[in-house]
């Protein structure tokens, strides 16, 4: 029997055990690529006040966070995959980034693309319905959607799939099971809103090292943010018990 709580609890317990990889990772990829994307360099450089230019640079800073995300993401699930600790687990989320990194960022592309559709309903409905209203409607289908492919990336760095195929078979292996998917992240969700919430709090009334603080609330948003990672692997690790048992149950005889 599936159940969203003692997902969460594995969740958070691996989340602590390699709570020090995770923050090496984060260090490593989630402070680079947050320096990269920041739109440091266009804030008041005269050079790049050219909205063409402007846009351009936005469009690299977009890329170069998705590659960066996946590098963190196959990271994580390589190492997972390995559970390895000390220099083997950093070896084997090495490798993981080799063999994986292009593939998940091409992920990123088409989950980006499939969201493009939900977008221009929302432009062309919006000023007809309200903007307000239809926007809610097209978060909730799009994370409806999205909801279906949760596994797609543990799919991409243990069973060497290719972006589409791990989509396709995300949605297989989910079929049946989408309220526990979706209990999982509305928990996890709820959570990490709670927390991002309380850490924006010191940035209202200060004006001491305001940079700084926006360093650390950033590092400490980008290191939450690995439990999604954690989930989908134990997500993607629990529902394949599930179907390995269902297929052995099929073949067994009566």
């Amino acid at each position: 029997m599936l159940s969203v709580f003692s997902t969460l609890k594995e969740t958070f317990v691996l989340w602590s055990k390699h709570f020090r990889f995770l923050v090496i990772v984060t260090l490593i990829v989630g402070t680079i690529s947050g320096f990269l994307t920041s739109g440091y360099f266009l804030s008041d450089d005269p050079k790049v006040l050219n909205p063409l230019l402007r846009a351009l640079l936005l469009f690299i800073g977009q890329l170069v966070g998705l590659v960066f995300s996946a590098m963190s993401v196959t990271a994580i699930l390589g190492f997972l995959s390995g559970l390895s600790v000390g220099r083997q687990g950093l070896a084997s989320a090495s490798e993981s980034i080799k063999a994986n990194t292009w593939t998940l960022f091409r992920l990123f592309i088409l989950l980006g693309l499939i969201a493009v559709p939900f977008m221009l309903v929302f432009a062309l409905m919006g000023p007809l319905l309200g903007f307000g209203s239809v926007l809610i409607v097209i978060m909730v289908s799009l994370e409806l959607v999205f909801l279906k492919y949760a596994l797609a990336y543990p799919l991409v760095v243990v069973e060497k799939l290719r972006a589409r195929s791990a989509l396709r078979r995300s949605w297989g292996m989910t079929k049946g099971y989408f309220w526990y998917v979706a209990g999982c992240y509305i928990f996890l969700g709820a959570g990490e809103w709670v927390v991002d919430w309380a850490m924006s709090l010191p940035l209202g009334n200060t004006n001491s090292s305001p940079g700084w603080i926006g360093i650390v609330v950033g590092f400490a948003s980008n290191l939450i943010d690995t439990l999604w990672t954690v989930q989908s692997w134990v997500m993607y690790l629990r529902l394949k018990e599930v179907e390995v048992a269902r297929v052995a149950a099929t073949v067994s005889p009566a």
